[in-house]
């Protein structure tokens, strides 16, 4: 018998997907990573980043397509670790490297979807729900609208992590240019 669908397996396949997105782009493009690692004086080889960006895409993948309580667990352990390193580089008011060449300020923000992330993944491992194909196998049209809306979601979440704060920034200078 499959596993029900839970109020946190939605929510988990879109970090999931986040973590398979921003893994692609540190092991594609790991400088930003590096740079980010250097300035927060932890190792920092391109290899090393490389890894850790094949390890995201690994871990997320295995919560999409196999689901259960160790991928999401975890999970859970990498968004908190994410959090942590982003909550530092948010104090010094650096960019965190997340998703490789493209920046993503390290912010509040970030630091909070981070959070979730890590709350949501760890209630999943408590409480596992089906992975992606198993709960759409059956119903293919289901689950190719599931992933448009999933596709939607990540999107929206890597633009709350990358657009918003420069955004937020160039509204503020040029408020204060304003006033000048």
């Amino acid at each position: 018998m499959p596993r029900a669908l839970t109020p946190f397996t939605a929510i988990t396949w879109v970090f999931a997907t986040l973590l398979v997105v921003a893994g692609a782009h540190k092991v594609a493009a790991p400088d930003a990573t590096t740079a980010a690692l250097q300035g927060a004086r932890l190792p920092s080889d391109h290899w090393l980043v490389r890894v850790l960006g094949a390890a995201e895409v690994a871990v997320g993948l295995a919560v999409v397509v196999v689901g259960g309580t160790v991928p999401s667990a975890i999970m859970a352990v990498m968004y908190a670790g994410f959090a942590g390193f982003v909550a530092r580089q948010a104090g010094r008011g650096e960019d965190c490297g997340c998703f490789g060449s493209q920046p993503a300020p390290a912010t509040r923000l970030h630091v909070g979807v981070n959070a979730i992330a890590a709350v949501a993944a760890a209630a999943a491992a408590v409480a596992p729900g089906p992975s992606l194909p198993a709960a759409f196998g059956a119903a293919p049209l289901t689950g190719a609208l599931t992933i448009g809306l999933l596709a939607l979601a990540v999107a929206g979440v890597r633009l709350l992590l990358t657009a918003l704060p420069s955004l937020a920034a160039t509204t503020a200078r040029l408020l204060e240019e304003g006033r000048a």
